[in-house]
């Protein structure tokens, strides 16, 4: 007997071949069982789903309204459209059924296009053997044209398929529409200016667009301007079609034309590009024209570094002209649809897919052949990543202050209230009891009032203890002009703050994009001299290979490929010895990777050096915070970086712009850009502060690959190294960042030795000669080789020295021997 088990087992085996069996069936009765029958239903599937995007769109097309409320784009669409004419049409008919605009007429206009295109051609498309009832066909002679009793010529009809007429034919037919509907407009509308202006738009734009729209129908090859004109204004009546369409609270339009923008220029060039993205501004909104062609333009001239940068730089370079046309608004208004648009493009670019589009005749579209070997070792995808979350970092920092820079501080209003109140006091008689008896009692009313206008933005004499309105018989008037000039203050501060935090200068972003692209071509670039030098020693050492290269400046990457296992007669660790000595650096162990037959290594410079460090600070007497911030970190280049900064002021105003300048440095070099640029961009945001603008910066990079400083100083004080008992100074006159137009910035580099010790010092330690003697002296005859405790030491030495005068910040960093990897 058969177990529950085995009963529904069997159940479900009966039920799945009577599933396949009735499956079998419908299909066989479709399409039949043949392979070839199976393509011809597969093909007419294929026909019926593109027939439903056309259909689709071209309901969309018919339901777009133009200028003067006009809908030209379903008449000139369903004139111009080749064999699936009867897709459009019902296409046609359902976008003007659902837009509520003119709908009955335009219904008509669609049906009587249809109809005649139809009779037309099958009154011109007749064949030897096909008779028309009332139609003669004579006999057609060499050279001869045949009319017909409608004395139309056959001529008239480019092949003999249905829908096929000339493009005059077609402007005729769908003229004659908007005719039509523009005197019934004229009429129904009772003789209005705006819709005689409408019926005029209607036809004369119809004729135009039917133009355009038969490129993409035409016989002629798909690289022909004709089709490249159709194209384009398929993708115009895509993004009217889009206009006023959100999801997520992001417009759809922007978001396909910043893509569509992004792809013409990657698939056709940059006077393509840039043609496209004035094309999709101006659907969008005329004003916007000029942000998509500088997208456009820009794309195309940096493809051909990395996919990653050039989306970068265009999200970019269109954020600065959104700001600079709209206003900071744009920042937050138009990142999320760019984001987006860009993200789109990525599966496409990544997966071939514009190596099989043949739009353009001398389209650029990508190769099936493998990358460079520059790009293989050197993928620089994640350097620009880097640098678009550093940017967008730093935006959200920039808005977080706005928001908080957008309102006068209460400090500022505070002020001013007891300015106006001096105004209204020097003659009241009250006035010995307000300032002088009572003087607590009337500068806890000005914060009062100063406290009330910051966080509404208005003061009322309610909000006054009870007491002040007998005691000041001029309390209303100090209430509305202390609110008249809050109102004035918070103006002016608004009015300002775009240009001063949101305004990123374009000079110092061009200095990031400028240090980028050197970089990279740093990183990729190919070394003839090593590459021989490296190619001769590995050939006396009888390895073989096809191809080996060298790459990059600063970190040099090796490159064999083509290795032959059974002809080479080196083990990995004599390779290794052997390139290390070609190129005299030390090396990572060979990476071997196998592809089929093909064996191929790779290796890299390693690091020299490493570090070890530790700080101390003190902190101004009877301050609660320090002007003086530091910070010591590494990054994935094997760059190590000590930095100081101490903003100029005191108390939290200083303290804030030092975090700030730490911040914006530590994300800049963390995401691989040069000090130089990068002090530029931290100079740019410091010239728009409000208050006191400035702070120095003492930056040194030590070069964990080439065993070397480059000390980079703002208005900074004195540094030194300390080898072997022996200090050398490193010092420099300059202005702190935000002071004038460009860094003040001296540069000093040097070769390090294990054993060295950096000494940074704010310039709380360092202030005068007798400050440097006793600092040489303590540094030279009281030096201690445990850092913490030496850092302590200075700290302690000059906080009882100046007795709390200025805040203090020590960096001690020795270098060592790199770690083994």
């Amino acid at each position: 007997m058969q177990t529950q088990k085995e009963k529904k087992k069997s159940f479900v085996d009966e039920a799945a071949m009577g599933a396949k069996k009735l499956v079998d069936r419908i299909f066989t009765a479709l399409g039949g069982e043949s392979k070839t029958e199976k393509e011809q239903l597969k093909g007419r599937a294929v026909s019926f789903l593109k027939g439903a995007g056309i259909a689709v769109f071209s309901a969309a097309a018919a339901g777009t309204v133009s200028v003067f409320s006009a809908l030209p784009f379903g008449l000139a669409y369903l004139s111009a459209a080749g064999k699936a004419v009867p897709y459009t049409y019902v296409g046609c008919i359902a976008g003007a059924f659902f837009s509520g605009e003119q709908t009955l007429p335009h219904m008509i206009a669609y049906t009587l296009i249809f109809i005649l295109r139809y009779f037309i051609c099958r009154l011109l498309c007749l064949t030897e053997d096909e008779e028309l009832v009332g139609i003669k066909r004579p006999v057609r002679r060499r050279g001869q044209r045949i009319p017909t009793r409608l004395s139309i010529p056959i001529r008239f009809v480019e092949n003999k398929k249905y829908f096929g007429e000339k493009i005059y034919l077609r402007m005729s037919v769908g003229c004659a529409a908007a005719f039509c509907i523009g005197i019934w407009r004229i009429i129904s509308g009772g003789f209005l200016y705006y819709d005689l202006f409408g019926a005029i738009f209607l036809i004369a734009v119809t004729p135009f667009l039917i133009f355009l729209y038969s490129g993409l129908f035409s016989a002629r090859t798909e690289s022909a301007p004709y089709y490249e004109a159709g194209v384009a204004a398929l993708l115009f009546t895509a993004v009217c079609t889009l206009r006023g369409a959100e999801i997520a609270a992001m417009r759809l339009d922007i978001i396909f034309s910043f893509a569509v923008t992004l792809l013409v220029s990657k698939l056709g060039g940059g006077l393509r590009g840039a043609l496209a993205g004035l094309l999709m501004g101006i659907a969008i909104d005329p004003i916007s024209a000029p942000m998509f062609g500088i997208v456009g333009l820009l794309s195309s001239l940096l493809w051909k570094y990395s996919y990653a940068f050039s989306l970068s730089v265009s999200i970019v370079a269109a954020l600065i002209f959104g700001i600079y046309s709209e206003g900071a608004t744009a920042l937050f208004r138009l990142l999320p649809e760019f984001a987006v648009g860009g993200a789109v493009t990525v599966p496409i670019v990544k997966g071939r897919v514009l190596s099989k589009i043949k739009i353009f005749e001398w389209g650029v579209a990508e190769s099936d052949a493998p990358p460079p070997l520059e790009e293989i070792i050197c993928d620089s995808t994640d350097r620009f990543s880097e640098l678009s979350d550093t940017l967008s970092s730093v935006s959200e920092t920039f808005r977080v202050i706005s928001e908080t820079r957008s309102k006068p501080t209460p400090e500022e209003l505070k002020n001013m209230c007891s300015g106006i109140c001096e105004k209204y006091c020097v003659r009241c008689s009250m006035k010995p009891l307000c300032w002088e008896k009572d003087t607590d009692t009337t500068v806890d009313m000005l914060k009062k009032i100063a406290a009330v206008l910051y966080s509404r933005g208005r003061a009322n004499k309610s909000d006054l203890p009870e007491y002040m309105h007998h005691r000041c018989y001029r309390l209303n008037n100090i209430i509305e002009e202390s609110n008249r000039g809050a109102a004035e203050l918070i103006s002016r501060c608004k009015s300002s703050n775009n240009a001063r935090i949101f305004s990123l200068d374009v000079s110092a972003m061009a200095g990031l994009i400028d240090s980028a692209i050197k970089e990279k071509e740093e990183e990729t670039g190919y070394s003839p001299e090593l590459s021989d030098k490296l190619r001769h020693a590995l050939d006396r050492s009888e390895l073989s290979a096809e191809r080996v290269g060298v790459y990059g400046k600063r970190r040099h990457y090796v490159v064999a490929s083509g290795i032959s296992l059974a002809r080479t007669k080196i083990s990995s660790s004599v390779l290794h010895s052997i390139s290390q000595n070609t190129l005299g650096e030390p090396l990572t162990e060979p990476d071997y990777s196998i592809d089929g037959s093909n064996v191929s290594l790779t290796m890299k410079s390693r690091k020299t050096i490493s570090t070890e460090s530790a700080s101390a600070e003190r902190k101004k007497g009877g301050s609660d915070m320090s002007g003086d911030s530091h910070s010591v970190f590494g990054t994935r280049d094997d760059y190590s970086y000590l930095v100081i900064s101490d903003g100029m002021g005191s108390g939290k105003s200083a303290a804030t712009l030092s975090r700030l300048s730490i911040m914006i440095l530590s994300k800049m070099l963390t995401a691989k850009n040069s000090v130089t640029a990068s002090l530029g961009m931290l100079s740019a945001f410091l010239r728009g502060e409000r208050e006191e603008g400035s702070a120095t910066a003492d930056v040194c990079e030590i070069d964990l690959l080439r065993s070397s400083a480059t000390f980079y100083k703002c208005g900074a004080a004195p540094s030194f190294v300390r080898r072997s008992g022996k200090l050398f100074k490193i010092e420099s006159k300059t202005f702190p960042l935000g002071i004038l137009d460009s860094p003040d910035t001296e540069k000093v580099s040097l070769d390090l030795k294990v054993g060295d010790v950096i000494i940074m010092l704010s310039d709380g330690v360092v202030q005068s000669f007798e400050d440097s003697s006793l600092l040489l002296s303590l540094l030279e005859e009281g030096w201690e080789d445990d850092l913490p405790v030496m850092a302590e030491k200075i700290a302690s030495v000059f906080e009882e020295m100046r007795h709390a005068y200025d805040d203090i910040t020590v960096i001690l960093t020795r270098i060592k021997e790199a770690d083994p990897e």
